[in-house]
């Protein structure tokens, strides 16, 4: 073992993994897991997650707290951080944290604990952020609101710039999640040493024949509780109206979605087939031709993808939104520059399914290339080593 004892400080346990973020945050646990003699992870309790995590991990946690006006600007911290801001968690961190050798922050909701890190690290410990994304801009990209909730978006990004700032300057390390964040993070200037850990789909590939009688219908999965991913979700069955083709293509949306938002979409189109959270996502993507990604922005890593790669469904998305994935638009996916556009353009190709085929063949090709993981413990712990 190259560490003796490594102490991951997170947001949320991310057991079981059925969000992007979670996936990523177990994902590099258990990679940390298998360089340290002991690896502690601290974390906040969350309604969907328990504290039980594989073997290797010891966890540690404590309900998250409710973030009130008062508290808020009673702190420094950035939003996601505060309801981690509790004495049971920070109590149990600066005990963990006096025997660390290897420190990993993980998500900038991990700034709970940053000053932790700092105040009790040694000459020997290694201070380590994971980046999810480049957080500053995601925010700012996301801040369309007027009003009282716009003008308190506005106010967390600057927050989240400024603990941002001190990570990618303070940490030995950072871990980014794709090339294009990589890149971004040496552009503001990083001190840190960066290296891109891209996210390794934790299973095998299960192609099912995509032929004519493969069901005329597309899904959309992925998490819909950030104010963003409900607009990107909306304004793409909202387009599809201006598209008389592509009336007749049922659509399926699966993933963990407000109540509100659910009865909105079923409201307004009783035909959309909604499906909340499921332990296995891929049994419901059999039974459809394309897997969309909607998105307005790009920036950190569609863990999405993943998914819709391994489950062997063709990529259709948004120019920006799939930015920086190693994929090339026409020969393992299509990219489009508008909701419009992108509706045209699976109404277009949904019945040529020998091209919809190619599509996935070349896309999981380009995975497995640049995504194995028999080197990736390797390099990780070469990085990390200093």
């Amino acid at each position: 073992m190259v560490f003796q004892k490594a102490v991951i400080l997170s947001r949320f346990m991310p057991w079981p993994s059925d969000t992007g973020a979670f996936l990523y945050s177990a994902f590099i646990a258990e990679l940390v897991a298998q360089m340290a003699a002991e690896t502690v992870l601290i974390a906040a309790e969350h309604p969907r997650t328990v504290a039980i995590a594989p073997r290797g991990i010891r966890v540690v946690s404590a309900p998250a707290r409710k973030v009130s006006a008062m508290r808020y600007f009673s702190s420094s911290l950035p939003y996601a951080a505060l309801q981690m801001f509790t004495p049971e968690l920070r109590n149990c961190a600066k005990a963990e944290l006096a025997e660390a050798d290897l420190v990993v922050l993980d998500h900038i909701g991990s700034t709970w604990a940053l000053d932790l890190a700092f105040a009790d690290r040694t000459s020997r410990s290694r201070i380590v952020h994971v980046a999810h994304n480049v957080e500053s801009d995601t925010r700012r990209s996301a801040v369309g609101a007027g009003g009282l909730r716009g003008a308190f978006a506005r106010f967390d990004t600057t927050r989240i710039e400024r603990f941002e700032h001190e990570l990618l300057h303070r940490s030995d390390a950072v871990v980014c999640i794709s090339d294009d964040d990589c890149q971004r993070f040496h552009h503001l200037g990083a001190t840190a040493s960066l290296l891109v850990v891209n996210p390794v789909y934790p299973g095998n590939a299960r192609f099912v024949p995509l032929t004519s009688e493969t069901p005329r219908r597309i899904v959309l999965i992925g998490s819909f509780h950030w104010r963003a991913k409900q607009q990107n979700l909306w304004r793409f069955l909202a387009a599809r109206a201006s598209v008389p083709e592509a009336r007749d293509i049922a659509v399926r949306v699966v993933g963990s979605i407000p109540f509100a938002l659910r009865r909105r979409i079923l409201d307004k189109y009783p035909e959309i087939e909604v499906i909340g959270p499921v332990p296995r996502v891929e049994d419901h993507l059999n039974g459809c031709r394309i897997g969309v990604v909607p998105e307005v922005e790009g920036g950190g890593f569609k863990l999405k993808v993943l998914d819709y790669v391994y489950s062997g469904l063709p990529i259709f998305g948004l120019q920006n939104g799939l930015r920086g994935l190693p994929l090339r638009h026409g020969k393992s996916m299509r990219a489009f520059d508008s909701m419009d556009m992108l509706w045209r353009g699976i109404a277009e190709w949904i019945d040529d399914t020998k091209s919809l085929h190619a599509l996935r063949q070349a896309a999981l090709g380009a995975f497995e290339a640049g995504h194995d993981s028999r080197h990736l413990l390797d390099d990780l712990t070469q990085f990390l080593e200093g």
